[in-house]
């Protein structure tokens, strides 16, 4: 059976978060960079291969709408070897997924990336369609989105008990100082002023500590080689 691997084109220039599902749980999402090229977690396509993929685009809804394509490659940036928080046992925490044919649609733009890191207190909003809580099993129909902070790395460390790597940056809520994603966000845009800043790497609980993200400004030399 193919993983569908739903995503929508960053409408308003704010992202473009996608969620495949495997046994009618959500656990991927994506940002649209180019026409033919998605920027992602490698937590989304880890043990995948191209051929078992496929990409919803220009819907706000999670499973109608749009147009689906399928992908032609998965490229991992070859630079990068530390492993993080985020990254699989093979290499760096963010991956490039190429599309087989060019997206085509009035309604979906690419989304505008960061060119340097976001500091830490700016708020920041993380989009998607994961699930709102661990106890809560019914996915959203249709984009939700919050609005989350950007952590010290100190602040972030002695949450998740952890050394954080440069490449890597955490948010949480104001309030609680704990984080807001759950299944089904992982590679949800992070974003500030239609900018996306981060994606939300693999989740492992719902609302708890904080929620540690792939800061993209670390990748830029790998995204603009492969962007087209």
């Amino acid at each position: 059976m193919q993983k569908l691997f739903f995503l929508l084109g960053a409408l308003f220039h704010l992202t473009a978060p996608a969620s495949s599902l495997i046994a009618g749980v959500p656990a991927a999402a994506g940002i649209v960079i180019s026409k033919r090229t998605i920027l992602t977690s490698i937590s989304c396509v880890e043990n995948q291969s191209a051929l078992t993929l496929k990409v919803r685009v220009g819907s706000l809804r999670r499973t109608a709408g749009g147009t689906q394509l399928g992908v032609s490659r998965i490229i991992k940036d070859p630079e990068v070897s530390v492993g993080g928080l985020l990254a699989g046992a093979d290499g760096p925490a963010l991956v490039i997924v190429k599309l087989d044919i060019p997206i085509d649609g009035k309604n979906i733009a690419a989304a505008k990336l960061a060119a340097a890191s976001e500091s830490a207190g700016a708020n920041v909003v993380i989009a998607g369609w994961g699930l709102t809580s661990a106890t809560n099993t019914q996915q959203p129909a249709t984009l939700s989105k919050t609005t989350v902070t950007v952590q010290k790395p100190s602040a972030c460390e002695s949450l998740v008990s952890q050394l954080l790597p440069a490449q890597e940056f955490c948010v949480a809520q104001a309030a609680t100082q704990k984080g807001v994603t759950c299944l089904g966000d992982t590679g949800d845009g992070v974003s500030r002023n239609g900018i996306i800043y981060g994606i939300v790497g693999n989740k492992h609980g719902c609302g708890t500590a904080s929620d540690v993200v792939i800061d993209v400004a670390k990748y830029l030399s790998f995204i603009q080689a492969n962007k087209q």
